[in-house]
């Protein structure tokens, strides 16, 4: 819990070299600004003492600035597992384990509306891992459910958290389906989750019974297990959009 309340400036002083880095700007800050003062303590104003005073300490300010702002640009690495039962070809629920869990849905969800899905799952099971270094296509599969997984938590945290600190709207710009880059939208969850509700045969009549109010609906389960779930992703105006997978 503590860990997460750390700052940004918090994590930059932990590293050794950039505790080095801090030091020696607080240095040449000191020195700037002694320099700074003696030049007022004389009969007349040292111009030239004020000048080299004050550029050393913009320089010190100007290149902690720098560091910290290449700094900004961080990767961050989560370790996770999931339980597979190579008998049954299935991934295992784990109680009280979001990703297990949530895996486990999507994958049936998906093999339920898309049979192709539920092929490359049969004719490439995962266990093939574990009998040669070719990766089965269910690998893939499984990378882009972890994918969506990840990309669907983080719509979550970021609409609540622009909520809570109360960002004007003007300041922000929310992604859409319609929106999305290709590279992104390649992903088959993705894809299949949040196509439109009219365009699905397990959602085509509550949507036509919603008729306007359709719009309003972010998630909902099919009588099956199907699953609709629409994607709006809210950003800063600018923000890059990338897919590394």
């Amino acid at each position: 819990m503590s860990e997460q309340k750390k700052g940004f400036l918090t994590d930059y002083i932990a590293e050794r070299a950039n505790l080095l880095d801090l030091i020696l700007v607080t240095v040449f800050i000191a020195f700037g600004i002694n320099l700074t003062a003696n030049s007022f303590f004389g009969t007349t104003v040292s111009h030239r003492s004020l000048s080299i005073g004050l550029g050393i300490c913009f320089l010190a300010i100007l290149y902690l600035f720098i560091r910290i702002l290449v700094k900004r640009t961080r990767i961050k690495v989560f370790e996770g597992f999931l339980v597979y039962d190579k008998n049954k070809n299935r991934i295992m629920d784990v109680p009280r384990y979001e990703l297990a869990d949530d895996l486990v849905h999507y994958l049936d969800s998906a093999f339920l509306e898309n049979q192709a899905l539920k092929v490359i799952w049969d004719k490439e099971p995962l266990k093939k891992n574990l009998e040669s270094d070719d990766k089965p296509q269910s690998n893939q599969l499984i990378c882009e459910a972890v994918e969506y997984f990840v990309l669907d938590n983080l719509c979550i945290h970021l609409t609540d958290y622009f909520a809570k600190e109360k960002f004007k709207s003007e300041k922000l710009d929310t992604m859409t389906r319609e929106q999305i880059p290709n590279q992104i939208l390649n992903n088959r969850f993705l894809e299949l989750f949040s196509r439109p509700m009219q365009n699905r045969p397990a959602f085509v009549e509550e949507a036509l019974s919603k008729s306007g109010d359709v719009e309003a609906i972010v998630s909902i389960s099919g009588k099956g297990k199907e699953y609709y779930n629409k994607f709006e992703l809210t950003l800063t105006p600018g923000s890059v959009k990338n897919r590394e997978l």
